[in-house]
């Protein structure tokens, strides 16, 4: 089991819940940003602290990165993943006393650049939103994950962990991307025509 971001939720309502259960999970963290909070003003999510996160990890709690600062990794420079990767890195091995092995990226999506810059660190792991199974054939650095949301309905967790309702997430994440998409251009033709003035 896997939890993104960090977030305060993660500290108050599941690992009390993990703990009963003699269970255990790995967290990616944002890590620039904790004891904050992560997302747009209008909708901001708190974030634990390291206190938080070190009591977590003396109980057997995984922490791994989620890069430094929720860069979006698949337009950034090169220098810019791999700072982001050094500094969330090191910032939770500093913290926990125990070495980061696993990544996952930002809103689930990946890229060649970053997979070979966080390759390169001796990491053994990779996970990335996907509702696929993982297989034999799956590469380390393209690991599977079932996305479970907080608006998600029992009913639908459980259709979801049996593999159905893939649609729904991949027109989701379609949706999102085509926007992203567009505001970027927006962006950009923005730029342009402030140049050209």
């Amino acid at each position: 089991m896997t939890f993104d971001d960090g977030t305060i939720d993660t500290f108050q309502l599941a690992w009390p819940v993990l703990r009963r259960y003699g269970r255990t999970a790995t967290v990616f963290l944002v890590t620039d940003l904790m004891g904050r909070v992560l997302g747009p003003p209008e909708a901001p999510v708190p974030l634990m602290d390291w206190g938080q996160v070190r009591e977590m990890a003396q109980e057997g709690i995984e922490f791994g990165s989620h890069t430094a600062t929720h860069l979006d990794l698949r337009h950034a420079e090169l220098d810019a993943i791999r700072e982001e990767l050094r500094r969330s890195k090191a910032a939770i091995e500093e913290q926990t006393g125990t070495e980061v092995a696993s990544f996952a990226y930002p809103s689930a999506t990946s890229g060649r650049r970053c997979r070979n810059c966080w390759r390169r660190r001796g990491t053994n792991g990779r996970c990335w939103g996907d509702l696929r199974s993982n297989t034999s054939a799956t590469r380390p650095y393209e690991l599977r994950r079932i996305p479970v949301l907080g608006s998600d309905s029992w009913s639908a967790w459980r259709r979801q962990a049996g593999g159905a309702g893939a649609w729904k997430y991949y027109t989701t994440k379609l949706r999102q991307e085509l926007s992203w998409q567009w505001k970027r251009a927006r962006g950009r033709a923005g730029a342009e025509q402030t140049d050209g003035r």
